[in-house]
């Protein structure tokens, strides 16, 4: 059987460092950051509206048999657009979140002559890139983790914002 540590040392076991913005997050490594870091979330009213709304989806929604989307594929879209910077938040609106019939959810962003695309599942993220130069960059499941947002991702979205 466990001992029970004295509250003061219970509370300071479970203190958290200081909140970091989203700007933070993604210029640090994020491989070596606690997850228990607290992050300042910059999701808008309507993106968070928009994604919930999901969750009431059934089975066929689209009345072509249409998989429901599962719990987990929301809770993956808002944790990777809770760990984005402000600049990627504020280029995407209602219209650039989707649904597809597999049960994934869509993200795109567009900036003159790029794009990029993630398709969001509830253990892998795949995405597609037009990039400057007309370079293009292609994944088609890259492994999500809990409470870790893959470098892989971290880098697409660093050749895009340039």
């Amino acid at each position: 059987m466990d001992a029970i540590l004295p509250i003061e040392l219970q509370a300071e076991a479970f203190s958290f460092s200081r909140p970091i913005s989203a700007y933070e997050y993604f210029d640090t490594k994020i491989s070596e950051r606690n997850f228990c870091d607290p992050i300042e979330s910059n999701i808008s009213d309507e993106i968070m509206a928009r994604l919930s709304s999901f969750s009431y989806l059934d089975e066929n929604w689209d009345s072509n048999g249409a998989v429901q989307l599962d719990d987990a594929t929301i809770e993956n879209c808002f944790f990777l657009l809770q760990k984005l910077p402000k600049k990627y938040l504020q280029n995407i609106s209602r219209d650039d979140i989707s649904l597809t019939p597999y049960g994934t959810i869509v993200l795109d962003w567009t900036d003159k002559n790029k794009m990029l695309s993630l398709e969001i599942g509830d253990d892998s993220i795949g995405y597609f890139a037009k990039l400057a130069n007309n370079e293009t960059s292609i994944a088609e499941s890259v492994k999500l983790e809990k409470n870790k947002v893959p470098n892989e991702l971290v880098d697409i979205f660093y050749k895009f914002h340039s």
